[in-house]
C-alpha cells in the first residue's frame, strides 16, 4: 500500500498520514498499526509508536509481528529487558520468526548470556541458512568465547552469503590475528578496507595489530 511505499522511500510523515487514513478505515487492520508504530520511531517519536504497537496488540494479542516491533521500540529506549520478554514472546507465537531469533540472540550477547545467544543465531541458520548477519552473529559470539576454528567457519560462511560484508571481513582478520595467522589478518582488513575506506574499526584493528608486531611505523600511518 502507499503508506508502505512511503516508508521504503523513508517519507516517514507521510507514510504515517497514509496509515492514519488506512486505520481511519479500517479501524482493526494490525499491520496499519504495527506500519505506524515503525514510521514513529523512524521520526524519534518513541512514545507515539509504542502507544501505537500497543494498539495493533489490543486488536491482535497473538501477533507475533506487533511484539516484534515493539522489543525493536524498546531496544532503541535502552528497556532491554522488555524487549528480551516480547521477542521471547514472538518466538512463542512463530517458532519460524527469523529476525526475532536474531535480535533476541543480540541482546543475549551484550548481557553476556553467550551459550543463549548462540543457541538463538544457530535457531535462525537452521530456519534461514542463507542468512549473513545470523552466521556474522554466531561468530562474534564464538570469537568472544574464544572458539576461534568455529568462528573462523561461521565468518567464511558470512562472507560467501554476501561477498561485500564489510564487518565480517574486519571480524575474520581478528580472528586470524588470534590465531596467530597474521598476512591472512591483514589480507582481511585490506579487503574490508578496499570495500570501504572509512570504516574505523578496520583502521582500530589494523593498527592494533602492527603495534602487537613492533612494526610502530606502519601502525601510526
Amino acid at each position: 500500500n502507499a503508506g508502505h511505499v512511503l516508508q521504503t522511500m523513508k517519507r516517514y510523515d507521510e507514510a504515517v498520514s497514509s496509515y492514519d487514513r488506512v486505520i481511519a478505515l479500517q479501524s482493526r487492520h494490525t499491520g496499519a498499526y504495527c506500519n505506524r508504530g515503525l514510521a514513529l520511531k523512524e521520526l524519534g517519536r518513541l512514545s507515539d509508536a509504542l502507544e501505537s504497537i500497543d494498539q495493533a496488540m489490543e486488536k491482535c494479542p497473538e501477533s507475533a509481528e506487533a511484539y516484534y516491533n515493539r522489543a525493536l521500540i524498546q531496544t532503541q529506549l535502552n528497556n532491554r529487558e522488555a524487549a528480551l520478554g516480547d521477542l521471547k514472546r514472538a518466538i512463542a507465537l512463530d517458532s519460524r520468526y527469523v529476525s526475532a531469533y536474531i535480535n533476541y540472540g543480540g541482546i543475549l550477547t551484550e548481557r553476556e548470556r553467550y551459550a543463549d545467544a548462540l543457541a538463538a543465531f544457530r535457531k535462525a541458520i537452521d530456519l534461514d541458512g542463507a542468512h549473513a548477519e545470523a552466521h556474522y552473529n554466531a561468530t562474534i559470539v564464538l570469537r568472544l568465547t574464544n572458539q576461534f576454528d568455529e568462528a573462523l567457519a561461521y565468518a567464511d560462511r558470512a562472507i560467501a552469503i554476501k561477498p561485500d560484508f564489510v564487518e565480517a571481513y574486519c571480524l575474520r582478520g581478528k580472528i586470524m590475528s588470534r590465531l596467530g595467522r597474521y598476512e591472512e589478518a591483514f589480507d582481511c582488513f585490506e579487503k574490508a578496507l578496499d570495500l570501504d575506506g572509512e570504516f574505523c574499526d578496520v583502521y582500530i584493528a589494523r593498527g592494533t595489530l602492527l603495534s602487537d608486531l613492533k612494526r610502530y611505523d606502519e601502525a601510526l600511518e
